[in-house]
Formats: structure tokens, C-alpha cells, sequence
């Protein structure tokens, strides 16, 4: 996890890279592979939170959403569990929107996949962009159950203060709730003595 200074954060899953660049009324992140899961806090006016892919743009004003990205199949995908995220083709040269962005309303996924494609002037990527229910997509179902149930469990908390405290309190709840095999979690506390 990474809480930022204005309170929102971002969960990170295994094998994702991010690069984060934060200013008071900006926040830019660069996701270069793997899936995110953001809680944005509602922005003050001029302020912004962007995460970019090779390709996608989600920008938001203060929501809940996740963001995958496959580098190797091209493949960025937004869900929206909590109000809306603009969604926009990315030009990476010009690192600029190719496109009006679309806006992803609570419960709905995007698909951009890049596709190559021959023109008279030569080889072209244009970028397919599906839209869909977010319980149609059965493998990012798991990752969002669980962030889903994390909001809840912040929400109940949120007048308790310190996001950090709440989150690490959160993880430590969920991890109890997760069923493991007696002999690893052993394993595990015997380690943890010996450190």
C-alpha cells in the first residue's frame, strides 16, 4: 500500500510497477505493469489524479477504481467501483489523449487492447476499446471482491484518523480471515522468532 499525503492510496498487487509523481494539486502515476487499486479522496477544484498506462489515461476527480496492465499484450483495464473515471486513448509520443475521454460510470470495465492495423501509409496501432459490466470479467473479480471489502472496513473507520493505522489494522484483520494450512502459518511465526 501507499498513502499519499492527501489521504488517498493506492493498493499495489504483486508484480506491479508504478512511478508516482505528486505535487499538492497533481498527482501523475506511470503504471508500467500490473494491477493497481486506487481510493481517491475527493479533489479540491484544479486538482487532479491521472494514472497512465502505455496507451490509457484515467483521470479522476475523487472515486475508487482499478487498473491492470498486461505490457506484454498491450492490454489496459479500468474498473469503477465507486462513481466515475474519464477514460482516453493515450498517444505515447505525444503523451497526450488521442481521443474526448469517455466517462466509466460505478460498476462498468474498459478494455483498451492495442491492435496493429495496415494503412495505405503503412502499419498503424489503433486502440480497440470495449466496454463492459465489471462482473464479466471473472479475473478481475478476486482483486476487486477484495479491495471492495477493504473500502468497507476504511469507510466504517474513517473518522478513526490515521489512514496508515487503519490500513495496516485492515490488513492484519483480512489476513486472519484468510484460511491457511496450520503447519505453514507455523512455519511462518517460527521464521518471524528468529529474525
Amino acid at each position: 500500500y501507499v498513502v499519499l499525503p492527501d489521504n488517498s492510496s493506492i493498493a499495489l498487487a504483486t508484480s506491479t510497477e508504478i512511478l508516482i509523481n505528486y505535487e499538492p494539486k497533481r498527482v501523475s502515476i506511470e503504471q508500467l505493469l500490473g494491477t493497481t487499486y486506487h481510493r481517491v479522496e475527493a479533489l479540491v477544484t484544479g486538482a487532479s489524479y491521472e494514472v497512465k498506462t502505455a496507451g490509457t489515461l484515467a483521470s479522476v476527480r475523487g472515486t475508487k477504481f482499478s487498473v491492470s496492465y498486461d505490457n506484454k499484450k498491450k492490454k489496459t483495464r479500468v474498473a469503477v467501483t465507486s462513481h466515475k473515471v474519464d477514460i482516453a486513448p493515450l498517444d505515447n509520443i505525444k503523451a497526450e489523449a488521442t481521443s474526448t475521454p469517455k466517462t466509466l460510470e460505478e460498476g462498468m470495465l474498459v478494455t483498451l487492447i492495442d491492435k496493429p492495423e495496415s494503412t495505405p501509409q503503412g502499419a498503424e496501432q489503433k486502440r480497440e476499446m470495449v466496454i463492459q459490466k465489471m462482473d464479466t470479467i471473472p479475473e478481475e473479480k478476486k482483486w476487486l471482491e477484495e479491495n471492495q471489502k477493504i473500502d468497507i472496513l476504511i469507510d466504517k473507520q474513517r473518522d478513526g484518523g490515521d489512514k496508515r493505522k487503519v490500513i495496516k489494522d485492515l490488513m492484519q484483520e483480512l489476513k486472519q480471515e484468510t484460511p491457511q494450512d496450520s503447519t505453514k502459518s507455523q512455519v511462518i511465526e517460527k521464521d518471524r522468532i528468529q529474525v
